[in-house]
């Protein structure tokens, strides 16, 4: 995102790069430890159910998008 505004100088880049692939792994971690089977074993297949089409549809309109787009 601030790539594409200019807010990054080039020079900036490269060493950005790996700090913000640990964070992201981090925070990941986080979400997955913070995360309690049986609760989500109580909640049933609904919830499951809606995050899995959420998915879906956020993943196929990204490919409708990258190939109308003529990016892919």
């Amino acid at each position: 995102m601030f790539e594409g505004v200019g807010i990054v100088p080039d020079a900036w880049r490269a060493p950005l790069a790996s700090p913000a692939v640990v964070l992201i792994a981090v925070a990941r971690a986080a979400i997955g430890l913070s995360t309690h089977l049986g609760e989500m074993r109580r909640a049933g297949y609904g919830p499951l159910m809606l995050g899995t089409l959420t998915w879906m549809t956020v993943a196929i309109t990204g490919l409708v998008l990258q190939f109308a787009g003529g990016s892919w």
